[in-house]
């Protein structure tokens, strides 16, 4: 949780920065345009804010704590499982002449 507010306060001081860059750009090109003879534009402002979302203490708010436990585990037996069908896979594959790591080829020659 300590990491949201550091990303807020980060996400705000490049904002604002860009915001200030845009306003210098444009009030640069109004006087450009004037220097060049032209009528003088008027400048947009540039101000915007972003819209934050609130930590919330306790339980992540709409996620289901059991059903992501459950999740978690059932992706860790999924990994344990696909290493081993991926260990017998290149056995077999050797076990045929051919090559049992991926983009190389195997040479029975």
């Amino acid at each position: 949780m300590a990491a949201a507010p550091g990303f807020a306060d980060s996400l705000n001081k490049h904002r604002r920065l860009l915001q200030s860059a845009l306003a210098d750009a444009l009030h640069q090109l109004a006087t450009l345009a004037v220097r060049h003879s032209g009528p003088t534009p008027a400048v947009p402002a540039s101000a915007s804010s972003a819209a934050m979302i609130t930590a919330i203490r306790g339980t992540f708010a709409g996620i289901n704590p059991a059903a992501m436990t459950a999740l978690i585990h059932v992706l860790n037996q999924a990994a344990t499982d696909l290493l081993s069908v991926g260990s017998r896979l290149a056995t077999g594959l050797t076990t045929h002449g051919l090559s049992g790591h991926p983009g190389q080829v195997h040479s029975t020659r």
